[in-house]
């Protein structure tokens, strides 16, 4: 009997008796353990998504070399080494550190994954709500490759949003402009365009009736009159009018004129050895590159002397040397003044452009504006040259343009007119450009 009282059998029957006896729940220990977890974990993830959300929203790369914490200092990425430095001061991520290796601890990449997938779920379905709550909307299509070669079409909604004072009274309009995401493109003809159209309408519960603009680039399965995308959806939608991208059309027609003036190409050109990268694609990139060269000049020529003078490749030495002969030439420092002030008046309408605040009235109004302002540079063209000038004698090039001879036409029959030959060379630039 004495060996038997002594035993952990008879004592754990004894305190489940006592506890029985005096009312009390059998599992009421082990809910507060259970809650005391419940709550840790709880404070764990709030922590996990804090950071997850913060580097996801500032643009910031997450994963490391070696993305384990019991590894001496490999790189462990930019979120591994965030928890490790609130764990410093914050006792929860202290403790979570602190277990066997062997513990979950909800730090792996594919809880990462699965936090952003579902803050972006969350982000995504708080925006369709506010473009339900909308009485008309426009869609902005368009694609890009991504590093696999695989097409993406890109969904951008523009909706006007109403905004009412405490009396349910609309006091103030604001047209917001909210991107929807990428989806794999089903195809680059307008039949397909048109149903993924339909598709991602369909999936985002979006009312295809509210649809009142289209928006898409200059290519012909997007704006063909007949075939095209935006006349298919005008078939279904009438009031869904087709809006050229502003933006992407003076894209064109600035790229488009630099392949047109030969100098200024051979200029652009000279850039891409590397001052700047240029995007083929984006003429902003180019008033970048030209900015750099427009006011490092000197600096520029003075690396290009050391290439011609120390290099040990005979490939880079003459590519230098080339390179300096041609920025070395008064035509090619006034052509650099010119564009750079073309170029400078352009960005800034390009920038308003791209606003998403943007209106047809005022995108009209700014362009005529830059269509104003650089007209208004051929009766100020002495300044050009003077500003040219003072460039080159930061390097002592001589200010003054070779005379070269001009080619004339050979007069025909019919004509009336003579070919009148420009003797100036001053003058070329201003005329030729």
């Amino acid at each position: 009997m004495t060996k038997h009282e002594s035993s952990n059998n008879h004592i754990s029957a004894c305190l489940i008796y006592n506890k029985w006896n005096s009312d009390q729940v059998l599992d009421t220990d082990l809910d507060k353990t259970l809650k005391f977890k419940n709550n840790y974990w709880i404070k764990v993830l709030e922590r996990v998504i804090n950071v997850t959300l913060t580097l996801a929203k500032n643009n910031v790369s997450f994963r490391g070399d070696n993305e384990s914490l019991y590894h001496g200092d490999h790189n462990r990425g930019n979120f591994l080494n965030i928890i490790e430095l609130l764990s410093i001061y914050d006792p929860v991520l202290k403790e979570l550190l602190s277990k066997d290796k062997k513990c979950v601890k909800y730090l792996s990449p594919t809880i990462q994954n699965e936090i952003i997938n579902l803050l972006a779920n969350e982000v995504k379905t708080e925006l369709i709500s506010q473009i339900n709550e909308s009485p008309f909307f426009s869609v902005i299509m368009d694609t890009t490759q991504d590093i696999s070669k695989i097409d993406q079409v890109s969904f951008v909604v523009r909706y006007a949003d109403f905004i009412k004072d405490n009396d349910n009274v609309i006091r103030d309009v604001v047209i917001r402009e909210v991107f929807l995401g990428f989806e794999k493109c089903m195809g680059q003809s307008a039949e397909d365009m048109v149903k993924q159209l339909l598709l991602f309408f369909e999936k985002n519960n979006l009312s295809f009736e509210r649809l009142r603009t289209q928006g898409y680039d200059g290519a012909a399965n997007m704006t063909g009159v007949y075939n095209g995308l935006q006349a298919k959806i005008l078939e279904k939608q009438p009031n869904a009018l087709y809006v050229y991208c502003a933006a992407h059309n003076l894209n064109l027609v600035i790229n488009d004129s630099h392949k047109t003036m030969g100098s200024i190409d051979g200029n652009v050109r000279i850039q891409e050895a590397h001052i700047k990268t240029i995007c083929p694609t984006r003429w902003l990139s180019r008033y970048d590159s030209l900015h750099s060269l427009r006011f490092h000049y000197r600096e520029i020529l003075q690396v290009l002397t050391k290439l011609t003078l120390t290099s040990s490749k005979t490939t880079e030495q003459n590519e230098a040397l080339g390179l300096k002969k041609k920025l070395e030439n008064f035509e090619t420092v006034v052509l650099i003044v010119i564009e750079h002030k073309i170029l400078s008046i352009t960005k800034l309408v390009s920038n308003a452009l791209q606003s998403k605040n943007q209106d047809i009235q005022r995108a009209s109004k700014l362009l005529e504006t830059a269509k104003k302002d650089i007209a208004e540079m051929r009766n100020s063209f002495e300044e050009v040259i003077n500003e040219a000038a003072d460039l080159a004698r930061g390097w002592e090039i001589n200010p003054s343009f070779k005379e070269h001879r001009i080619r004339k036409v050979k007069k025909q029959f019919d004509e009336l007119s003579c070919d009148e030959r420009l003797f100036n060379a001053k003058k070329l630039p201003c005329v030729g450009v």
